[in-house]
């Protein structure tokens, strides 16, 4: 994503602390961050429109059980950053490798579908200013939590 998204210098808005893979893979293609601080419930958006103003490429957030802190976006919050990202036109990066892994608590809806909600887009979540990525491998894994072996003794 990197390579196709990102030229020498551009800025990206990251939640402070983010993801360091997301940040060592952009890196090499010459990114600078802009960090908004995060909170019990996620990214702080009443500091993220004056982040916004600094020009940013693409906001990037992980919205369910943010790496490193394992904090969930809450809804309010994630309206709003669909809503400010509209208003600046600057789109979304939504990480979301962990939302199906959720064991408690009340399932949130992803920013990508609040932005088809936003946009009045019928339900199309194919026509917003969301890019949306996740994994089938942390659904995976967690099924196959077993060892790698078994030993008996004879």
């Amino acid at each position: 994503m990197g390579k196709i998204l990102i030229n020498p210098g551009d800025r990206i808005l990251v939640e402070a602390p983010t993801y360091l893979g997301a940040i060592q893979a952009w890196s090499a293609y010459g990114a600078e961050y802009v960090t908004v601080p995060m909170d019990e419930n996620g990214m702080v958006v009443d500091a993220l429109e004056e982040a916004l103003r600094s020009g940013p490429k693409f906001i990037y957030v992980l919205p369910n059980f943010q790496n490193p802190t394992g904090v969930t976006l809450s809804l309010e919050r994630r309206q709003k950053l669909v809503e400010l990202a509209d208003r600046y036109g600057v789109p979304i990066v939504e990480d979301d490798p962990y939302g199906q892994l959720r064991y408690e608590g009340e399932n949130l809806s992803p920013v990508v579908v609040l932005d088809g909600q936003y946009r009045d887009s019928g339900g199309s979540c194919y026509a917003g200013n969301v890019i949306y990525l996740s994994t089938f491998s942390k659904i995976l894994a967690r099924a196959s939590a077993w060892p790698g072996w078994w030993r008996r003794r004879k």
